[in-house]
């Protein structure tokens, strides 16, 4: 009996943590993706819904930001800013992916919402370059 009621403290203790260091984790990379100006969704805002549902509904992933850039500049601070905080990226076009891989595929992915780009073109050298998004 003691054994059990240990197991289930652990249990418990480590659950907590692992729901306060997903919380950190999110503050940490809010922050950082908001100081370079790239407008960003979090669960609870009104965007939230619209971004993170899947197109197959059996596969629902929960990303812990999904980040709407209008340049390629935001695409790499927003990319930046994960990387800094260990923070797996996808890349969500279309959405129209089976797998639900434009969410990551799994829990906590930072998703790089693409649907604000315009006029992407690759340029002679391989390099992207795109204009800002237009209405």
């Amino acid at each position: 009996m003691a054994r059990l009621f240990l197991r289930l403290v652990v249990g418990l203790t480590a659950q907590a943590w692992l729901v306060n260091c997903d919380t950190t984790s999110r503050d940490t990379l809010v922050s950082c993706i908001s100081g370079s100006n790239v407008r960003i969704a979090t669960k609870g805002t009104a965007e939230w819904t619209a971004y993170t549902t899947p197109f197959n509904t059996r596969l629902q992933y929960e990303p812990i930001a999904v980040a709407v850039p209008t340049n390629i500049a935001q695409i790499a601070a927003a990319v930046t800013c994960a990387k800094k905080n260990n923070i797996p990226v996808a890349a969500k076009s279309g959405g129209h992916s089976f797998t639900s891989l434009g969410l990551g595929g799994e829990n906590g992915h930072l998703v790089i919402q693409l649907d604000g780009l315009y006029n992407v073109e690759l340029a002679d050298d391989a390099l992207q370059k795109s204009s800002p998004a237009q209405p």
